[in-house]
């Protein structure tokens, strides 16, 4: 959204830091934008004509100084509906580009989601009321975090011991799940790949493992 939608943006190089979480706003309410500094320059980042790297994250938040420690979190309780992807601007966001040129200034940026985006379709054999569904993964790796850290440089997570590994999902509305199926997403802590995603939900108060 113009004006008010900001980023973050680090700049380095082997001389040290040239740019340090400087905030740039959208210049249009589009899906993509150019994005302005608060003196509404667009052109330069660092003051000297010097090549460096860029790292930029959203929202922007005055108290990220450190672009190796982003403090990032996946809620392990979230609200699920129905074929409606959850809202990726509730999690940080993030790119990186390297070798970046003082002309080049902003560079093109692609920001990801912190989170992975897991689809699940979901068929059961007779009608069934579901109030809660319990995520769980046999990778060993957590979930979902309130507390943890992103390295803009490479990507990686740190988690602290506080970290889920069971996200439960609440349908937002009343739902049931039957032999038509429903699709539904939420996000979780990337790195699951190796592992298998399991699924239990309480059925006529018994807890039965419905997907995997």
């Amino acid at each position: 959204e113009a004006n008010k939608d900001k980023i973050g943006v680090f700049a380095s190089n082997e001389s040290g830091v040239l740019c340090e979480n400087r905030y740039f706003h959208a210049f249009s309410s589009t899906v993509a934008s150019q994005f302005k500094s608060a003196d509404h320059n667009m052109n330069h980042i660092w003051e000297e004509d010097v090549t460096a790297d860029v790292y930029a994250y959203y929202p922007f938040r005055t108290s990220f100084t450190d672009p190796e420690a982003i403090p990032c979190v996946i809620e392990s309780s979230q609200a699920i509906i129905p074929e409606v992807l959850p809202n990726i601007k509730s999690v940080i966001m993030y790119d990186a580009r390297t070798d970046v040129s003082y002309a080049d200034a902003l560079p093109q940026l692609q920001l990801r989601p912190c989170a992975a985006i897991v689809k699940v379709k979901l068929s059961l054999s007779e009608q069934v009321k579901i109030n809660e569904l319990s995520i769980t993964s046999s990778s060993g790796q957590p979930l979902a975090f309130d507390n943890a850290t992103l390295n803009l440089h490479n990507g990686v997570i740190t988690a602290d011991e506080t970290a889920s590994h069971e996200i439960i999902l609440t349908p937002a509305t009343p739902l049931a799940i039957g032999p038509d199926g429903i699709t539904f997403y939420f996000m979780s802590a990337p790195g699951h790949d190796g592992g298998t995603l399991s699924i239990k939900a309480q059925i006529r108060r018994e807890e039965h493992e419905i997907a995997t």
